[in-house]
């Protein structure tokens, strides 16, 4: 449910406290869980740290997630670079070039999002 008094969402987490496996084949598939495990992280002001809201073995998973997610990430970047390097450019539009550095720009804040999550999840004990 969502709450309109503000921009933030209700998050009450599965009925059996697991996460289905994403479907996919890509590392991007991790993204979602990421955010979660992101977003409903909390600080332990007596530690002061943000703690994750799995078990030991969670927070390893996660781990291996992020590692999954920015490569796939870094790989996405990588592969427009070289199409854009080689492609003649007098056949691109400029609403194609708007449209790809967008894409771009998008990949781009999903890896420091994604980057941002992997130092949160290797502070977690």
């Amino acid at each position: 449910m969502t709450d309109t008094t503000d921009d933030r969402i209700t998050f009450h987490p599965s009925e059996t406290g697991k996460l289905e496996t994403p479907y996919g084949s890509s590392g991007l598939k991790y993204l979602p869980d990421i955010g979660a495990f992101a977003r409903t992280a909390k600080w332990s002001e007596e530690r002061k740290r943000f703690e994750m809201q799995t078990d030991g073995e969670g927070v390893q998973r996660v781990a291996t997630m992020t590692d999954e997610a920015l490569n796939g990430l870094h790989s996405a970047l990588h592969s427009i670079g070289v199409l854009l390097a080689n492609v003649d450019h007098e056949e691109l539009s400029s609403g194609d070039m708007a449209q790809i550095g967008w894409t771009i720009t998008g990949l781009a804040e999903l890896a420091i999002s994604t980057a941002e999550a992997a130092v949160l999840v290797r502070q977690t004990p």
